[in-house]
């Protein structure tokens, strides 16, 4: 199972994971915030380590970004923020 430093996701969802991507994992009802240091196949490696190991079923959220580019004149021309829910 899942431990403090091992988030554990289907094969299927781990691809979609990347070293360096930031996850929001629930841990108590409460959302913490950790980076995948290490990836292989479903296994997420986090750092920094989770208060507690997450129960099997939760949600994880993962982060993408889009940066900001802006034209000659200063003006945003693009910009993105999301998270998206991944169970395990």
């Amino acid at each position: 199972g899942s431990t403090t430093t091992l988030v554990k996701v289907s094969t299927a969802e781990g691809a979609e994971f990347k070293v360096n991507d930031w996850i929001r994992v629930p841990i108590n009802g409460v959302a913490e915030f950790t980076q995948v240091t290490a990836k292989t196949n479903g296994d997420l490696t986090v750092s920094p380590a989770l208060s507690a190991a997450p129960v099997t079923g939760t949600i994880i959220y993962h982060a993408s970004f889009t940066a900001y580019l802006f034209d000659s004149g200063g003006t945003k021309v693009t910009g993105n923020f999301s998270w998206s829910a991944k169970g395990f």
